[in-house]
């Protein structure tokens, strides 16, 4: 079984991006992160009160599977 790892950035900027610009950075930091490893990675954001999560990867090597609500996670924290 792959590991699906959990990143959960909180931003706290002052500057305001247009949410487009924010989604393609999600993914350019998510794709970087899972480039040449399996696996599966969720991001979840939290600005200005609302939370939005993104998923990326594979729940198995090969399935083309994203991840979802109710996939087993191994959790992990960025600060």
């Amino acid at each position: 079984m792959n590991k699906i790892s959990v990143v959960v950035l909180l931003l706290c900027c002052s500057v305001v991006q247009a949410q487009t610009s924010l989604e393609q950075s999600i993914a350019q930091i998510a794709h970087s992160y899972l480039k040449n490893k399996p696996g599966a990675l969720i991001i979840g954001i939290r600005k200005a009160g609302q939370n939005k999560i993104y998923y990326f990867g594979e729940t198995k090597d090969g399935n083309n599977q994203k991840p979802d609500n109710n996939s087993l996670f191994e959790l992990g924290e960025v600060i």
